[in-house]
């Protein structure tokens, strides 16, 4: 019955568009109007605004639209809202993508699962959950552990090894110290001799290390055959510097000591009272004062000899001997640094000297003598080494004019001789200062993350490697760029398949 009643619903709308669209033949129009109960006022104005929309007149007696035109100006209809639906989807496809990117960035920020999806669904509205986020951050880890074996292990040569600790778990870091890549990134439950073995054996190019005096660390080095090692000179400067401080802050609290005997002693003395006991007081503590303060001078007498002896500009033989000085007149004044001397007598600590010396032997040095050579030399590393700060922004070494004069009468290819000088000082590595670096990286998620794996950790290393610098000499230039690391896209999004 409902079909039949469809139907006859049908014929009759069939009807009514037919008379409407023909309106040669008189009566039709009365027909439709009695048949539907449509006043014909309506009729007319009903048809007029229906072919209207076709582009007709739409009055009686004037043409209807043509079938030919008809279709034209269907198909037009259909392409445009073809073009409309195209536009809606590039649309969706962009908004898709952006909240793709936003959800990779609130991940390798180190947010949990939960506060993500928190953060998607109150900020932005949208559908999440944190099953989801963390199957994401998941397939993204897994990428970076595989860009990390195929793109930066390989590039380890001479790299900066040392722990960062998260969660009470350290973290092995490996990174290269003039670019700060890091080349290599695991979590181990012990600082032990095979763990650290089977971390360097993973960089199967790397030829040396750089370290604090970790015993695993050398104990792992030491079973490396063909391998060169280098003790961290800024720990090794770092060690004694705290232990002259501490000194330098007992030289001050026995100078309080020795002026509140004094004051003592002169209220006595306006009190008339027995000074006998308050002046042996005030005896001791100015004999105990002095004793420190000149065993202060000397140490520190000693520290300025041994950091001058560590400049680059200095042979390792004449170091080395300045060196056992320094030790033999530190163990003499004061037998109880023994870090001091340790990390002044360690047999790695000088190897960057030989390194260096042996790349500068070779610049071609336009110079009439060997004094005329040793002194351009000599003047050109110094130099350098009072610029650090300036070098550290990004700045150039700056060269007096009537020094500049100097050099140039003695050596007429200055130019060439200064930039290949400053090259070779530049990327002679002495310190592991490049692993402390990286340490403020990978220690800022020991707040915001609660598990920390391998995987993870491969994760924040790539984002590290492809983040460019804000400031400093590698400003606008990230890690992988430093080193040219041939990956397939410099396009952190396209490189872990967000967009």
């Amino acid at each position: 019955m409902e079909d039949t009643m469809h139907a006859d619903y049908v014929c009759r709308v069939a009807g009514a568009v037919f008379n409407l669209l023909c309106c040669d033949d008189y009566g039709r129009v009365d027909f439709v109007s009695r048949r539907f109960n449509i006043s014909r006022s309506t009729l007319y104005r009903k048809k007029d605004l229906f072919l209207e929309l076709f582009g007709s007149a739409g009055r009686p007696g004037r043409t209807a639209p043509s079938v030919p035109d008809f279709e034209k100006r269907f198909e037009e209809s259909e392409r445009k809202v073809g073009e409309l639906n195209r536009e809606i989807e590039k649309h969706k496809q962009a908004r898709t993508a952006e909240i793709a990117k936003l959800t990779f960035l609130l991940i390798a920020v180190g947010l949990s699962g939960r506060v993500i999806a928190w953060i998607l669904r109150t900020a932005f509205g949208l559908k999440a959950n944190h099953s989801g986020i963390l199957k994401q951050a998941k397939r993204y880890a897994a990428i970076a552990t595989k860009l990390m074996q195929d793109y930066f292990h390989p590039c380890a040569k001479i790299v900066a090894v040392d722990e960062v600790f998260v969660e009470q778990l350290p973290v092995f870091v490996a990174v290269a110290p003039r670019s700060l890549l890091v080349c290599n990134a695991s979590v181990y439950g012990k600082r032990t001799e095979e763990n650290w073995s089977t971390f360097l054996d993973e960089m199967e190019n790397m030829e040396g290390t750089v370290s604090d005096r970790g015993r695993s660390i050398l104990a792992a080095v030491g079973k490396r055959e063909n391998h060169t090692h280098q003790s961290d000179l800024f720990h090794c400067k770092h060690t004694i510097m705290s232990e002259l401080i501490k000194l330098k802050t007992q030289c001050y609290s026995l100078i309080n000591k020795e002026e509140q005997a004094r004051q003592k002693l002169e209220k006595r003395k306006a009190y008339c009272k027995d000074t006998r006991g308050t002046a042996c007081t005030l005896r001791a503590a100015k004999k105990k004062c002095a004793e420190k303060i000149e065993l202060f001078d000397h140490l520190e007498q000693a520290v300025e000899l041994a950091f001058d002896a560590l400049r680059v500009s200095n042979r390792s033989e004449q170091a080395r001997q300045t060196l056992v000085f320094v030790c033999d007149w530190i163990a003499c004044i004061h037998p109880r640094w023994k870090k001091v001397i340790s990390a002044l007598k360690d047999s790695h600590l000088l190897g960057y000297m030989d390194v260096a010396h042996e790349q500068i032997a070779v610049i071609d040095v336009d110079a009439t003598g060997a004094v005329d050579r040793e002194f351009v030399l000599a003047t050109l590393t110094w130099l350098w080494e009072q610029q650090a700060h300036r070098r550290w922004r990004g700045r150039s070494v700056i060269i007096p004019e009537d020094v500049l004069a100097n050099l140039r009468q003695r050596c007429p290819n200055l130019d060439s001789v200064r930039d290949r000088l400053f090259g070779i000082l530049e990327n002679t590595v002495k310190s592991s200062s490049a692993v402390e670096c990286i340490n403020s990286r990978i220690g800022f998620f020991r707040y915001s993350k609660k598990r920390f794996s391998d995987e993870f950790a491969n994760f924040i290393c790539v984002i590290h490697n492809l983040t460019p610098f804000l400031d400093g000499k590698r400003k606008g230039k990230t890690p992988a760029d430093i080193e040219n690391i041939p990956l397939p896209t410099k396009d952190i999004f396209e490189l872990f398949g967000v967009i």
